[in-house]
């Protein structure tokens, strides 16, 4: 009985205070008796809960053991990571402090451990070491760095390392063409002639014309000693005598140093080169009033068939004299003796023959260089225009007994100075004969081999210009541009007008081929098309075709009249020329005459190695518009300039 009821006592007390988490501490003293890790004698925890029953909590409680408090760092950067040194412990740290430290730069917060190590000089991560010391660099921020043997500062782009910092002997420069010597670089100055690419430009530009050149700062400059003398009006370039000095013929139609405008010509022989002051060593003269000889030359060729070239002498008659002279080179200079052409003697009217003198080349293949001369007046007063051409070596020197003529339309004015031009365009081994008609704004071409007496209407191919007074067919030229075996030809429209009626004028280029075009065309089908830029430019007024910088490709030299005051000007442009429209801003090089019209009215081009040199020369003749200035030649030196 006393047993039973000390049980039902027991039993009693327990329902009084359980412990239902059975942590020892009963319910009454138990401030969570759920939780078996909260009670009276349970540690106190960092967790946010009141674990030892005392009414404190985390860092309220000083209960709580020092191994169980985190340690906070400094985070001025606010990266997540603190100083190195670490402040206070507490279970939650003070606002701008975080639990983790190591942070190397409590100012960058793209610095700290465990960062991306990439090249930027600072330890990004943190681990003692930077850039390419860290093995955790990231490789894709290193920079590429050339190898400068020379130590001019530029590299060679064929030898390169990867680095964060520029190794010793190397260039972040990747331009140098020569890295074995210091003195070929992208900065270096071009030695003109030293067998090197010294500024790594890959054409060397200061050994070839560039830029803008003054006829007043030509390497050789001769003017003519009078006033309205046109000295320069025509020019022409050969090695008459064969010595292996070119020589060079200057036309002067208005010298009157006989006669009024009876006209000359000089043939310099003596040695050219830049600021020399050579002296004419042979003048043609002409004791007839008006005659103005020399209006026109031709470098002939060897006509005689003797080895030696001669040279035609043509005029701008307007007094009767219908003469051309034909002066024979020879071993020691020129035969004193002309051959003279005739023109119609029985004419009333003076018929202007030897307003064109042209050399043809061998058109009919006889081993003879064959002779074109121009009569723009012939016809009356109609001014057709008749081209003569003498196409035999024992032919007689009157023009009724040329090999034949071609005869233009009314108002044609064929034969006019500078519109003749012999070539094989179709490549069939035959001369074919351009003859221009600029009054007409067209050109005629002529298939060879050429036999019989044609009207110009006739010829196999018309080309007309887009304007009716464009002035086409003045000045033509040949020259396989596009490199594709046959000439082609070029042919200027000085008085050609752009979009909004500017008399602009232009350079045309038509393709030679094997296939003969159509009868008639328009200027419009050029391949190529070269503009003036301004009103009065007279863009296309003469032309000369070479290879000017020595690499293969024909360049062209257009002048034109009306520039810069009317002083003249010529633009070069290197081949090989694009197709489509380009203009003379478009040029390599430009040649300026002086102002104030001592230059103006651009007189005849011409590209030759005058000073023996092995690179080309430009020539460019300026007869004045003004009464008092006699006119000039301005020699352009390759190289030198």
């Amino acid at each position: 009985m006393l047993i039973a009821l000390t049980l039902l006592a027991g039993l009693m007390a327990c329902e009084k205070d359980p412990d239902a988490d059975a942590d020892g501490s009963p319910a009454s003293v138990d401030c969570d008796d759920r939780d078996p890790n909260i009670n009276p004698e349970a540690p106190e925890l960092c967790d946010g809960v009141d674990n030892d029953c005392d009414g404190l909590v985390d860092d309220e409680d000083d209960d709580v053991p020092e191994e169980a408090l985190d340690s906070w760092f400094s985070d001025l950067d606010g990266d997540g990571f603190g100083a190195s040194q670490a402040g206070e412990k507490a279970c939650v740290g003070p606002a701008g402090t975080v639990n983790q430290g190591g942070d190397c730069a409590e100012d960058d917060p793209k610095i700290y451990p465990g960062a991306l190590e990439v090249c930027d000089g600072l330890d990004n991560d943190c681990d003692g070491v930077s850039d390419d010391q860290d093995t955790s660099l990231d490789e894709s921020t290193r920079e590429s760095w050339y190898r400068d043997q020379d130590g001019d500062g530029f590299g060679d782009p064929a030898m390169s390392t990867q680095a964060c910092a520029m190794p010793d002997g190397y260039s972040t420069d990747q331009s140098d063409c020569d890295d074995a010597l210091a003195e070929v670089n992208p900065e270096a100055a071009e030695i003109c002639e030293d067998g090197l690419d010294n500024d790594c430009s890959g054409d060397a530009p200061e050994c070839v014309f560039a830029g803008e050149y003054k006829a007043d700062r030509a390497g050789l400059l001769l003017k003519g000693n009078s006033g309205g003398q046109n000295f320069g009006a025509s020019l022409g370039v050969d090695d008459f005598d064969r010595d292996g000095q070119l020589d060079l013929v200057v036309g002067v139609p208005g010298s009157s140093r006989f006669t009024t405008q009876s006209g000359e010509v000089y043939v310099f022989s003596e040695e050219m080169r830049p600021g020399a002051s050579p002296s004419a060593t042979a003048n043609f003269v002409s004791f007839t009033s008006q005659a103005r000889t020399g209006a026109d030359l031709g470098m002939m060729g060897d006509v005689s068939g003797d080895g030696y070239p001669d040279l035609l002498i043509g005029n701008q008659a307007s007094s009767g004299e219908e003469t051309v002279a034909l002066y024979r080179g020879t071993s020691s200079g020129f035969d004193t003796k002309p051959y003279f052409f005739n023109g119609e003697r029985a004419q009333r009217d003076p018929d202007d023959f030897g307003s064109e003198v042209a050399a043809l080349g061998d058109m009919n293949r006889d081993g003879v260089d064959d002779i074109g001369i121009g009569a723009s007046g012939y016809g009356g007063t109609e001014r057709s225009g008749a081209v003569y051409l003498w196409l035999e070596s024992d032919t007689s020197n009157e023009s009724a007994d040329a090999s034949l003529v071609i005869t233009g339309q009314a108002y044609d004015y064929l034969g006019l100075r500078d519109t003749v031009l012999g070539a094989d365009f179709d490549g069939d081994g035959y001369g074919d004969l351009l003859t221009g008609a600029p009054s007409q704004a067209r050109f005629y071409l002529n298939y060879g081999e050429i036999r019989y007496d044609r009207d110009a209407q006739d010829s196999d191919v018309v080309v007309s210009g887009v304007d009716e007074d464009d002035w086409l067919g003045q000045s033509p030229a040949s020259g396989d541009m596009d490199q594709d075996g046959y000439d082609d030809i070029l042919v200027g429209a000085m008085g050609e007008r752009d979009k909004t009626g500017a008399r602009i004028g232009a350079t045309h280029i038509f393709l030679g081929a094997a296939g003969r075009p159509s009868a008639e065309l328009s200027s419009n089908e050029s391949v190529t098309k070269i503009y003036g830029l301004e009103e009065g430019d007279g863009s296309g007024s003469a032309h000369a075709v070479e290879d000017v910088d020595g690499d293969g490709e024909l360049d062209l030299l257009v002048g034109q009249g009306g520039v810069n005051d009317q002083s003249g000007a010529a633009y070069l442009f290197y081949g090989p020329l694009p197709e489509g429209n380009l203009n003379t801003g478009n040029a390599d090089a430009v040649l300026v005459g002086e102002v104030n019209g001592k230059c103006g009215n651009m007189g005849t081009l011409a590209v030759a190695d005058l000073d023996s040199d092995g690179h080309a020369d430009l020539v460019m003749g300026c007869p004045s518009r003004d009464t008092d200035e006699p006119g000039l030649v301005a020699v352009f030196f390759g190289l030198s300039e």
